[in-house]
């Protein structure tokens, strides 16, 4: 905290983050580094100020200090968080995480009733609307001991020091750096001097709880313990297989060995003193639904003080296989097979295979270059340049852009996801699937039997993911210029005495929110339609390609004109959209896009507005030629 006062103290000049002789806000900055470090594409340091200032919120914070947006495809989760430099009283927690939840309420009724512009700054960028709002993880971090009090809700977490101690100890690596477990009834398989041996054993319930509870409570956490290999939401206190869990933890405790799976761990080494093990470098790569159940549960009991409950999980017991694999190809290869959470939608699976490797190197050689992801965790190549920002891409993206650009299927772009990487068995002499087959094929070079990414040439692709960024960057543009009108039209209503102009406002103000959703879910739409236009009206023999460059450099009036115009047909995709959810009698454009019926009613209106409206011709020609270089 020292050295980023010194560092960022007046930065940035127009809402200061780190306020000249307040040393405790770069706390902030601290605990903005420990729990989000991991997942940004810049360091924390001086020259970032302004990327910086895009997540940490500059005093008066309106009760937020730290708002950060993760992406998935269209979908967006949250995590808000305030952090106090001071030991706080539970009272104090509880109006933490009531000041957040009422900021965040309150901005998804009306942005402008945040009072606070450097919370807006950072918020109206983002995907947070009344359809996503519910993706909010709350996060109080403070100085103190206390982590847990009664009737704390789901999305409320609280951490300490020590939290973010342990984040910071292990915040370079996929695995916890050196811990101990009680262990009983232990085998050991292999030769005891090889490099490749396994102890299997049954690990103290309670201990692994205890185990979870320290890295759990934030992702870059469970991130450590499970290795980066999570594939599926964890359990909460209220799904069935936590309460199962915690039904046998209750009645039967001596049972749960017997019931349950077992783990798997992947260590560096260890080593066995008596009833302890000592584990270094490891990571629990199959096991994560057991392991949280077991911590949830030690949790709540020490939460409702149960000593009854508590020395139940110290009777559980839990089958483990703990595997000393130092090189790192092994451990990658163990992480892989022994992963049984969810399998067969891993896109770990299909990393080693020919068609990813491939497409991996054809589109990363050569300029321009193209990064695919198809290992998680893989580190950027040196020679990458980020300021490129549409050209990193994970190759579970690329196939959703693809469904979208080249197949025009929007839906599809969205309901695959969920099954691309699944083997099915019951599809003769297919390459996992149909679905992937259809993508990721590859037969050989010119081959009409390759999938869409091997038929599509390098340009295109990178188009492709040009487009969907300029999406982004419309999205941001449009909720700004939308809250704005929802400010104004909420301000007329106000000062209206006329029921029936209040009416009307009221209607305006219903029709905005309808388009602030709209454009929040409608990527993949978006790109569909911006696609079949261009199969209508684009002239390949002069369309050329985007710059690119000038779009990533300093030309900002350049950026904002091509920002703006692109905006027009995100606008258009949101009202095809909501039009169609309305005469599907479907309130809600965020669950209409999820279903298949949307597909066919969208490209049912696309299609005839291509023959009626004269406007989308011209303006898409219009944008070609501004924007496209021959």
């Amino acid at each position: 905290m020292e050295i980023y006062y010194k560092e960022f103290e007046g930065l940035p000049c127009n809402y200061p983050i780190v306020r000249n002789g307040q040393k405790n806000d770069a706390f902030a900055i601290v605990v903005f580094e420990a729990l989000f470090g991991r997942f940004l594409d810049f360091k924390i340091e001086k020259s970032n100020i302004k990327e910086i200032a895009k997540y940490v919120v500059a005093p008066p914070d309106g009760g937020i200090d730290i708002f950060f947006q993760q992406e998935d495809g269209d979908e967006y989760s949250f995590d808000v968080v305030q952090v106090k430099n001071s030991a706080l009283t539970e009272d104090e927690i509880r109006d933490a995480f009531i000041r957040m939840k009422r900021a965040i309420s309150d901005y998804v009724k009306n942005p402008q009733k945040i009072k606070s512009e450097s919370l807006k700054e950072v918020l109206f960028p983002s995907g947070l609307d009344k359809g996503t709002k519910n993706n909010c993880t709350y996060y109080v971090v403070h100085a103190g001991t206390l982590k847990d009090f009664a009737n704390s809700e789901e999305d409320e977490k609280v951490l300490t020091i020590e939290d973010l101690d342990l984040i910071f100890k292990n915040n370079d690596s996929d695995f916890v750096r050196e811990d101990s477990l009680h262990i009983e009834s232990s085998m050991l398989y292999g030769d005891e001097g090889s490099e490749n041996n396994a102890l299997v054993c049954s690990i103290s319930g309670y201990d692994l709880a205890e185990l979870n509870n320290r890295y759990f409570s934030t992702e870059t956490g469970r991130n450590i313990l499970f290795g980066s290999n999570l594939r599926e939401n964890l359990n909460s206190r209220t799904s069935e297989r936590y309460l199962g869990m915690e039904k046998t933890i209750s009645k039967t405790p001596e049972n749960f060995w017997y019931y349950n799976n077992g783990i798997t761990i992947i260590a560096d080494s260890f080593t066995k003193e008596g009833d302890t093990i000592c584990l270094k470098k490891f990571s629990i790569v199959n096991g994560a639904q057991t392991t949280s159940s077991l911590g949830i549960y030690l949790k709540e009991a020490l939460k409702d003080r149960d000593e009854n409950r508590v020395n139940a999980l110290k009777k559980v017991f839990v089958l483990a296989r703990i595997l000393r694999a130092a090189k790192k190809e092994m451990r990658q290869n163990i992480a892989i097979f022994n992963n049984t959470q969810n399998p067969i939608t891993s896109r770990d699976m299909v990393a080693n295979r020919e068609e990813q490797i491939l497409l991996h190197k054809n589109l990363l050689s050569g300029d321009p270059k193209i990064y695919v992801e198809i290992r998680r965790g893989a580190k950027l190549p040196a020679d990458f340049n980020k300021k490129f920002l549409h050209r990193k891409v994970t190759n579970e993206e690329l196939a959703q852009i693809a469904y979208a650009a080249f197949k025009i299927e929007p839906f599809s772009a969205k309901d695959k996801k969920k099954s691309l990487f699944n083997n099915d068995f019951t599809q003769k002499d297919v390459l996992i699937n149909r679905n992937y087959e259809s993508i990721f094929k590859w037969k050989e070079k010119g081959s009409l039997d390759n999938g869409i990414l091997f038929k599509k040439t390098k340009a295109e692709i990178d188009e492709a993911l040009f487009i969907q960024r300029l999406y982004k960057e419309s999205k941001k543009y449009l909720r700004t210029d939308i809250s704005k009108q929802i400010s104004a039209n909420e301000e007329n209503k106000r000062n209206e005495e006329d029921e029936d102009q209040k009416h009307l406002f009221q209607e305006m103000l219903d029709e905005l929110s309808a388009q602030m959703e709209a454009v929040g879910v409608c990527m993949f739409y978006f790109i569909a339609f911006y696609y079949f236009l261009k199969s209508q009206f684009d002239n390949s023999e002069s369309s050329g390609t985007f710059d690119y460059n000038r779009y990533y450099s300093s030309d900002t009036d350049y950026k904002k004109s091509l920002i703006k115009d692109i905006s027009y047909f995100v606008q258009e995709t949101s009202a095809i959209l909501i039009q169609t959810a309305r005469a599907a009698n479907k309130n809600n454009v965020n669950n209409w896009v999820r279903g298949k019926p949307c597909e066919t009613e969208f490209l049912k209106e696309v299609r005839m507005g291509c023959v009626r409206k004269r406007e989308w011709r011209e303006k898409f020609e219009a944008f070609v030629a501004k924007f496209k270089a021959v």
